[in-house]
């Protein structure tokens, strides 16, 4: 599972960037990168279905052995004579059990499937919530509703000790203030921190060093790049949550 999601995540990378792909001429290179985690997956696999195809197998073939070893010692270890009545009585019962053997290979994969669905919602689940920002310091004026001052920022936490480039800040050295009425655009190339940015605003990021201050009285309206709608009424998606006034809408 962990290889397939890794090659999906690849696929995917690929497809939303072929354009920058085809421009730096990195068609070979992303090719062995998805064949080697491919030829990995395609491994673990012939392994899986080795391993169900002895399942089915011994599971089909229980039936019949088991059939065979019961007449074997109802007839040779405990001596008694197998009458048409007791062939057929036992011959009906082991067709019984047949249709139960024959669901336990794939019950056990569904208990396989199940088990690693609920670890992936287990590990989600136990993931350390971003801690609240809280201002670190006094605003420059009045008006002033957002302001940086060398402010560091990730998207994970970032102990003391950790220097290596995993490791280093999203966002470095962030200056800049916003104050109230002002429209604000950021400019900069793919993958310039834009909008980390405005994932830091909305408190989603870790802040690691520096000062941030938000206005306590300001509430933060976040619309993403990509849409996205409720599944309710557009009443409901143009509402979301509030109370209805005939006023305002």
């Amino acid at each position: 599972m962990d290889l397939k999601d890794a090659r999906l995540k690849l696929m995917t990378d690929v497809l939303s960037g072929v354009k920058v792909l085809k421009l730096y001429a990195w068609e070979e290179s992303m090719r062995a990168r998805i064949a080697e985690i491919r030829t990995k997956e395609v491994t673990q696999l012939k392994y899986a279905v080795y391993c169900y195809s002895a399942m089915e197998i011994s599971f089909n073939a229980c039936p019949i052995l088991a059939t065979i070893v019961s007449f074997i010692g109802y007839i040779v270890i405990q001596g008694h004579p197998l009458t048409p009545q007791v062939a057929f009585l036992s011959l009906m019962l082991f067709n019984l059990m047949r249709f139960s053997v024959y669901r336990i290979p794939g019950l056990v994969q569904e208990v396989v499937n199940a088990k690693v669905s609920l670890n992936r919602v287990q590990e989600f689940l136990l993931e350390p919530e971003v801690p609240e920002m809280i201002n670190t310091m006094s605003p420059t004026s009045e008006d002033t509703v957002i302001e940086f001052k060398n402010a560091n920022f990730s998207w994970s936490p970032i102990k003391p000790e950790e220097t290596t480039t995993t490791t280093l800040p999203t966002l470095k050295s962030l200056n800049f203030e916003i104050k109230e009425g002002e429209l604000i655009g950021i400019i900069g190339r793919v993958g310039a921190g834009k909008s980390s940015i405005l994932s830091a605003i909305c408190g989603e990021l870790y802040q690691s060093s520096g000062q941030f201050y938000r206005k306590p009285a300001i509430t933060v309206a976040y619309v993403p790049q990509e849409a996205w709608i409720q599944n309710l009424p557009l009443r409901d998606n143009i509402l979301f949550g509030k109370i209805y006034d005939e006023k305002m809408y």
